[in-house]
């Protein structure tokens, strides 16, 4: 099941990789309705917001950070990098002052309602890139961006062992075997059976399977058409509802290819289903803002919630074999 997907821009990469955490640094924008509830009656509200900066870990491991301090009924917005420097929001029941917890810091903004992940609207990434050849050509990438670009699920959906969609999909072919034997084989705690991994993280694989579909949608669609499509696309689970629209007739291809139904995400024997969505097929960009130095590229741009930065990179680097090569080995 591979992750090599064709390439929207035409223009040849700059080459170029990460080099340090600080070289990814991404901070979330939150809806300003939200921001514009702080100055209240404490009484009204029992949150605080914190603005987190973490590095090296991700959004499941500060969490659990905060827990041991002291932090209850977390809520966040959104789910950070692990390889990253990140500023990200937390709202939790806990003492209104400054947190140092190693590679962590959290620092009170106010009294806020509970975080979720509809305040989301985006993030703002500053990356650095070493090594790059041919730094001009960020020019003519940059003008091709202005026509779109395409919403693949980053790589980071399918885990560090790439295989979280895999996985998934045994679950949805009802191949529990198989599948209790690829999460054992990446687990340091081993499982005896299928029912014993918790439902979030089977829903977890399944939904990688679900971003799998969509990106071999989104594959086959820019191989055949050279405009982006910018309405919404869907994402194929249980009772999705497939129309005639040029994606959908991609998707029931994939589905039959796959020997999958929209009933088949509904797993009784594991009481659980995953749902479809939508998710736009293309996302416009705003400017891509850029300095090029003597030794390192420095890009700053913005994408809205759920769109992956990696996913640009690829096109700018188009740096090895599947392109997602992006951190120096």
């Amino acid at each position: 099941m591979s992750l090599c997907y064709k390439y929207w821009t035409k223009a040849k990469g700059i080459g170029g990789f990460l080099e340090k955490q600080e070289d990814f640094a991404v901070r979330e924008i939150i809806e300003p309705k939200f921001l514009k509830k702080f100055n209240i009656d404490e009484s009204e509200r029992k949150y605080t917001l914190f603005l987190v900066k973490k590095r090296g870990m991700t959004t499941a491991e500060a969490v659990r950070k905060l827990a041991s301090a002291g932090f209850r009924d977390i809520g966040y917005a959104g789910l950070k990098d692990k390889f990253s420097v990140s500023w990200q929001y937390v709202s939790a029941i806990a003492e209104s002052k400054q947190y140092e917890l190693g590679d962590l810091t959290a620092v009170p903004i106010g009294k806020c309602k509970k975080l979720f992940p509809g305040n989301l609207i985006g993030n703002e990434f500053v990356i650095t890139l070493h090594g790059c050849k041919n730094k001009r050509r960020l020019y003519s990438i940059n003008k091709e961006f202005s026509k779109g670009m395409p919403n693949y699920f980053g790589l980071q959906r399918f885990g560090n062992n790439k295989n979280n969609h895999v996985i998934g999909k045994y679950l949805v072919k009802r191949k529990f075997g198989d599948a209790l034997d690829s999460i054992n084989a990446t687990q340091k705690k081993k499982f005896t059976r299928i029912a014993g991994v918790s439902k979030h993280a089977l829903k977890f694989f399944i939904n990688a399977y679900q971003s799998w579909i969509f990106n071999e949608m989104l594959n086959e669609y820019i191989e055949t058409n050279k405009k982006p499509w910018f309405r919404d696309a869907n994402i194929f689970g249980f009772k999705t509802a497939l129309g005639n629209s040029c994606t959908d007739r991609i998707l029931k291809g994939i589905a039959k290819k796959e020997g999958v139904g929209a009933k088949d995400f509904r797993i009784n024997e594991l009481m659980l289903s995953c749902f479809g969505g939508k998710r736009k097929a293309f996302i416009k960009l705003p400017v891509i803002d850029y300095i090029i130095g003597e030794k390192t590229v420095k890009l700053a741009f913005m994408l809205p919630k759920g769109s992956y930065a990696t996913v640009l990179l690829r096109e700018i680097c188009k740096r090895g074999k599947l392109g997602w090569d992006l951190w120096q080995t």
